[in-house]
């Protein structure tokens, strides 16, 4: 009895010494196990402020090496920029040697074809000149040649043609109010003169060069109607349509074109008036 009576006393006391140091084993297996994973916390925030660094230097590093290829380009559109520019300059410094080239060419032929005129004969008499420069000039409908009233003897042919070639020497010169004056001189002095068409198709010229168009579409419309057997007739008439492309008038303008292209198909005139249609054509005009 005593035994039993021992061993039922001593029975809760082994259980509580059981669980305490059931207790205290789980309090030191917690204190390990926090403070492992403290540890691997730690390392976690060591790696991830190690890769946090990395990325902001990649980042940096990107930014960088971005920036510096974008100045690159930019530098590279620079310099093709400014190459292009060049180009362009080039090309229209070249275009307009090519056009002053093509108006000293078409002044050299235009003085050559008149030096070629005036010395077909040799030093025809002076009244011989003056009917021959008076029926060479066909009248207006109603109009009165005014040379006709004029003393033959007072024409001399080497004054003429000096006064003309003042004229046209400041035409080629670029001097193109001195030009339009000396060559409207020579109209009055001459107005039945050999060259007198020639002189009414160089002031339209004048006036178109410095963008008179409304005068220069009067000069040339003076060409074919006082001049219609001049060799300038095709030329003026290219003209015409031109002047009206500039003052964007341009359905007279491809009606005077076309009018070239029909009435002079196998002049120069004509060739250049289809290739104006044709850029209206283009243009939508």
């Amino acid at each position: 009895m005593p035994t039993t009576r021992a061993s039922t006393m001593y029975k809760p006391l082994l259980k509580i010494s059981l669980l305490a140091l059931a207790l205290t084993a789980s309090s030191s297996a917690f204190a390990v196990s926090k403070k492992v994973l403290d540890q691997r916390l730690q390392v976690v925030e060591a790696q991830q402020g190690e890769l946090q660094a990395r990325v902001g230097k990649l980042e940096r590093g990107s930014s960088t090496q971005v920036m510096m290829e974008l100045l690159q380009k930019v530098e590279q559109l620079q310099a093709d920029n400014a190459e292009l520019r060049g180009q362009l300059e080039e090309q229209q410094n070249e275009v307009e040697r090519l056009r002053k080239r093509q108006r000293d060419l078409y002044l050299d032929t235009d003085r050559r074809l008149n030096e070629i005129q005036m010395s077909g004969a040799t030093a025809p008499p002076a009244a011989e000149l003056s009917a021959a420069a008076v029926a060479a000039q066909p009248a207006s409908a109603g109009a009165v040649q005014p040379a006709a009233a004029q003393p033959a003897a007072s024409v001399d042919p080497a004054q003429e043609r000096e006064e003309y070639e003042r004229a046209f020497n400041a035409l080629r010169e670029g001097r193109h109010s001195d030009a339009i004056a000396a060559f409207q001189r020579y109209l009055g002095k001459y107005p039945q003169g050999r060259f007198a068409h020639n002189a009414q198709y160089w002031i339209g010229e004048a006036n178109y060069v410095t963008h008179n168009f409304d005068q220069a579409l009067q000069d040339f419309q003076q060409v074919l109607k006082n001049y219609p057997n001049s060799n300038k007739v095709a030329d003026a008439s290219l003209k015409l349509g031109y002047t009206y492309y500039e003052l964007k008038n341009y359905a007279e303008a491809r009606k005077a074109l076309a009018a070239v292209v029909k009435q002079y198909p196998s002049s120069k005139a004509a060739g250049l008036a289809e290739k104006r249609l044709l850029s209206m054509g283009q243009e939508g005009l």
